[in-house]
């Protein structure tokens, strides 16, 4: 089990590449005749790692076209260092603001995902997001957005 939030063993991180790949659909028993254990073992795994902060919790990927949402755009920004995760945690919480990821470093430090039925929506999002102090750099609408989960996880821990 992670220890010091850190060391997972081997079927750990094999329960955690699978569930990865297809949380929604693979049964505990799938999953431990993949790692080799039984699944009341997956259950108290899994468990454990949400207990542990490990696994953060479980999202649902939206289509904003098709639910009528759209445009999507990537505002990028700067925050003062010292104020940049209370920036971030300020935008987070306005409307219309479905993402925000704060950078370690450099000028180009914030970037906050917007979603609005309309142009002039998304405009409204970036002067709130200005009024609480954000400078914009660039925008971009989104044209598309690709995502792969992290595979090296549990390579060696999964049977196929």
């Amino acid at each position: 089990m992670a220890q010091d939030g850190l060391e997972l063993d081997e079927t750990d991180k094999g329960i955690l590449q699978l569930l990865q790949h297809d949380a929604r659909n693979y049964t505990t028993k799938e999953i431990g005749d993949a790692v080799g254990v039984s699944d009341t073992t997956v259950s108290n795994r899994i468990a454990a790692l949400e207990s542990e902060g490990v696994i953060e919790g479980y999202t649902v990927e939206l289509d904003f076209e098709r639910i009528g949402v759209n445009p999507k755009m990537l505002l990028v920004c700067t925050a003062p260092a010292s104020e940049r995760e209370a920036l971030a945690e300020k935008a987070i919480e306005m409307d219309g603001v479905t993402e925000v990821r704060t950078v370690l470093a450099g000028e180009r430090n914030l970037h906050v995902t917007t979603v609005g039925r309309s142009i002039a929506e998304l405009s409204e999002i970036s002067q709130r997001l200005e009024g609480i102090g954000l400078d914009l750099l660039d925008s971009g609408v989104v044209k598309s957005a690709h995502r792969c989960p992290f595979d090296h996880l549990g390579d060696d821990a999964v049977n196929p």
